[in-house]
């Protein structure tokens, strides 16, 4: 959350070389975001279409909390 904050931002105008280390942890996160969402998502989904049963099937609210807990866990990292 301390990236929404304007006040922590002020410095990063003071030098540039902050200014692209941040810039880099903010894009590198995004893709851990985006990296793992790409794996639990469609895998997913071909596990419901394997699965004929609709109590085996893994629901959307399912398959973002096991997104978030996989983020959370650091096994993304």
């Amino acid at each position: 959350m301390d990236a929404l904050d304007i006040d922590k931002w002020r410095f990063v105008s003071d030098s540039p070389g902050s200014s692209i280390a941040v810039s880099s942890v903010l894009m590198s996160l995004r893709f851990i975001l985006v990296g793992s969402a790409a794996f639990v998502f469609p895998l997913s989904f071909l596990t419901n279409l394997i699965n004929k049963s609709p109590n085996d099937k893994i629901g959307i609210k399912q398959q973002v909390t096991l997104w978030w807990a996989g983020l959370m866990r650091g096994a993304a990292l």
